[in-house]
């Protein structure tokens, strides 16, 4: 259904503006008109999805992670403080630190205005807002719980920073060392061997085909440098669209869970993630079905929300989540021995808060250690290239030292 924006004034004269979703514009006046507001404008909102459809970049702008979280705990502070929603907004549009934030706001907004419930206007902003924390808002609006709903949102949004922002930090140092090799072998082949190459030819010597591969090498890249750099944008845009294709998605998610390292961080993250998710969801009351299937999409691997997802159908069909999730075959046995134990006592929830809260911890763990593991591959990989180069350089001075000894 087409969106419209509208100007409006109520009975006071006061203006109000907001978006509908409505057959035609008649249609947003008729309503309007019920709600005993004076009609000014109203016109069609450009379609979003269209425009995604055509040219394949988002227009919804993203709000940042750190802000996410503090729009959560705002906007739940001052609802338990008796802010009517639509003032609250209003509030944080004057507090807003970023255009992104602004113009998201804004629409939220817009959309309270137009007669839209909260859970709705998140819904609307798919890109922002996933199907965890609409279905969350959605039942803590039908309960009257909604403060509490955004707090709990808000907890959980933060434990995804924080994990990000982590993963993120003991991963800074091993690239940029990484980074820094590349670019001193570089500069070492494209600068520093190029004048060996000229002593070699004036003395006549024999070059052996370690020197002869990096000159190759070297001349490559001083002569077709920009051949490499649109190979390499060529590269990386067929991955992209790869990863974003169903089938290029499974086969880096299949690999992400064999490489060595990283397969135990993608596992972990996704437990966290997916137990983290099922707290919420039970704690706010959702359906366990439609909880299993929301906790499903958050965990970041399509290998694992697959059998998820399949363990759904297992409770259509009578059994518990404890039995479905053996049935999944991707948890631990400790996973589902808490959840079991939670069944059987009633305290599903607290049990799974207590096993996100050791994940977050194991997590830490690996994160802490993490750059203890790379450092040795790094210090390898670096003298490997430094062998090479050098091996390149002073051979061919090796041959000639032994071709003179014999003269």
């Amino acid at each position: 259904m087409p969106v419209f924006k509208f100007k409006a004034r109520d009975a006071l004269g006061k203006p109000i503006t907001g978006e509908m979703e409505a057959e035609n514009e008649q249609g947003v006046a008729n309503t309007l008109a019920e709600k005993g507001l004076y009609v000014i404008t109203v016109e069609a909102k450009p379609d979003r999805k269209l425009v995604e459809r055509i040219t394949g970049i988002p227009t919804e702008p993203r709000i940042r992670s750190f802000e996410m979280v503090a729009l959560l705990r705002q906007l739940s502070t001052m609802v338990r403080a008796g802010i009517p929603i639509l003032s609250a907004f209003d509030l944080m549009l004057e507090r807003a630190s970023s255009h992104r934030l602004r113009a998201i706001l804004q629409d939220i907004r817009d959309s309270l205005a137009g007669g839209s419930s909260l859970s709705q206007a998140f819904g609307a902003k798919r890109r922002n807002f996933s199907p965890l924390m609409v279905s969350a808002v959605e039942v803590g609006e039908a309960t009257g719980n909604i403060e509490t709903v955004l707090t709990r949102l808000a907890a959980y949004k933060e434990m995804e920073h924080n994990l990000r922002a982590s993963i993120r930090s003991a991963m800074a140092y091993p690239t940029v060392i990484f980074l820094v090799a590349i670019g001193v072998a570089t500069f070492l082949v494209v600068s520093v061997l190029p004048k060996f190459e000229a002593v070699y030819s004036r003395v006549g010597v024999v070059l052996p085909l370690p020197t002869r591969i990096l000159l190759a090498i070297s001349h490559f890249l001083q002569n077709y440098w920009y051949f490499l750099i649109a190979a390499v944008a060529a590269v990386i845009v067929a991955l992209i669209l790869f990863k974003r294709s169903t089938t290029g998605s499974r086969f880096f998610d299949r690999l992400w869970l064999k490489v060595p390292i990283i397969s135990t961080f993608t596992y972990k993250s996704a437990v966290l993630r997916f137990v983290r998710a099922m707290e919420l969801m039970v704690r706010t009351g959702v359906d366990i079905i439609l909880a299993l299937d929301i906790a499903a999409g958050t965990v970041g691997n399509s290998v694992i929300e697959r059998a998820i997802r399949g363990a759904k159908e297992n409770i259509r069909d009578g059994a518990s989540l404890s039995e479905s999730l053996v049935l999944a075959d991707v948890f631990e046995p400790i996973v589902v021995q808490m959840v079991k134990v939670g069944e059987e006592t009633g305290t599903v929830d607290e049990l799974l808060s207590l096993l996100a809260s050791d994940c977050e911890q194991e997590l830490n763990r690996l994160v802490q250690n993490l750059p203890k593991i790379i450092e040795p591959i790094m210090l390898v990989f670096i003298a490997f290239i430094v062998f090479i180069i050098a091996l390149s350089l002073f051979l061919p001075i090796f041959n000639l030292i032994t071709t003179l000894k014999k003269i």
